[in-house]
């Protein structure tokens, strides 16, 4: 256990909060490519900058065009080995699981007050459920939310820019200052959320504008 944490939440706790809120309420794949990238990116950029952090540039004070403030104690190469390692588990991750030939996920169901009023309290749970992932389906056969024969962004050059824009949300995740709040619950949400919109982005724009 790190000094710092002594008096207050242990790490192991944030880990297991951002762990069941990317399972709860993200797609299937994008949680599992979160807790991924939690356990190896974080670990990469923790290593990799204390080995040589101090050899290389410090990184911005905030990071350009967004604004957002860099965390004082984060080094470029910590910021670098994220950057590869998010990329290359985003990369491999979502080209196997979308090679089984799933088709990207459909719309979630609506859900309307007077279906409200005129559904059990079953059917209420039953629909709720399903904008979760609390049910009995393997990860491996749940659709995919990135696919090989989609119009845009797909083929090689759509994993590819894929990987680089996951290792950018999962670099600038995991050096974000964000004061207190522990990177083992910050770096799965963010960093699939950024993913997810992502993906979300591309399939909006293949099934409504093309």
């Amino acid at each position: 256990m790190r000094e710092s944490e002594k008096h207050k939440v242990n790490g192991t706790v944030w880990y297991l909060i951002g762990v069941i809120l990317v399972l709860t309420f993200y797609p299937a794949d994008i949680a599992v490519l979160s807790i991924l990238i939690l356990s190896w990116a974080d670990t990469a950029a923790s290593t990799i900058g204390r080995l040589w952090g101090r050899y290389t540039p410090p990184l911005p004070r905030r990071i350009p065009y967004i604004g957002l403030r860099f965390a004082p104690r984060k080094s470029t190469a910590g910021y670098a080995a994220a950057f590869v390692t998010g990329g290359l588990i985003t990369a491999t991750f979502l080209g196997i699981h979308a090679a089984r030939g799933t088709s990207p996920a459909g719309p979630l169901p609506t859900l309307s007050w007077t279906q409200i009023k005129e559904s059990s309290w079953d059917d209420i749970l039953t629909t709720a459920l399903s904008y979760t992932n609390l049910n009995n389906t393997p990860v491996i056969d749940m659709p995919s939310s990135w696919h090989w024969q989609q119009r845009v962004g797909g083929d090689w050059a759509g994993l590819i820019v894929a990987g680089l824009w996951s290792g950018f949300v999962t670099a600038v995740a995991e050096a974000m200052d964000l004061g207190d709040t522990d990177d083992n619950l910050t770096l799965p949400v963010l960093s699939g959320l950024g993913i997810w919109a992502y993906v979300g982005v591309l399939n909006y724009i293949d099934r409504r504008m093309l």
